[in-house]
């Protein structure tokens, strides 16, 4: 387990690198770079990685399975990923999906659904855009046969921070 400081350390470092990714300035809201490349942020990552790796264990062929009805330790020391296993789902969410999941095609409908209400979630979260006072919209896809020259000048008015928009203004 990683503690919350060395997470935000590695936060700070995925953000650092989201500017260079898209060459937008470093002024830019770290929630228009993670909208930008569409790149959730370490933490929710993680907890959807977790999301999909203990709905897994629940299929019968899986080797985690074995861990989830054993019983829990005398004394809880920490939370980590095989206390989590080993406790029941608390969340309807995973309760209703670990229901569901028999089969294969079963089980790839509730990643897919985990992921999309993990995303959603996300970008629910996000704060407005400064440019546009209001949620980001989608980028189109057209924007991706454009030279990366032009994506990055897009990208830099969308963030609000562009030289072109300065000397307008």
């Amino acid at each position: 387990m990683i503690s919350n400081t060395n997470w935000k350390h590695l936060q700070v470092i995925q953000n650092e690198a989201l500017p260079t990714a898209t060459s937008c300035y470093h002024m830019a809201s770290t929630d228009h770079l993670h909208q930008e490349t569409k790149v959730l942020p370490l933490c929710t990552h993680r907890d959807l990685l977790t999301k999909q790796y203990m709905l897994r264990c629940h299929m019968p062929c899986h080797p985690g399975n074995k861990h989830l009805n054993r019983p829990l330790p005398p004394r809880l020391m920490k939370n980590d990923l095989d206390t989590q296993l080993q406790r029941p789902f608390q969340s309807g969410e995973l309760a209703s999906y670990a229901e569901k999941c028999s089969s294969t095609n079963e089980y790839k409908s509730c990643l897919r659904a985990i992921h999309i209400t993990c995303v959603a979630q996300t970008v629910a979260g996000y704060e407005r855009n400064k440019v546009l006072n209001t949620t980001a919209s989608e980028i189109h896809s057209s924007e991706i046969e454009l030279p990366r020259k032009a994506r990055t000048f897009l990208a830099q008015l969308r963030s609000g921070y562009c030289a072109w928009q300065n000397s307008y203004k």
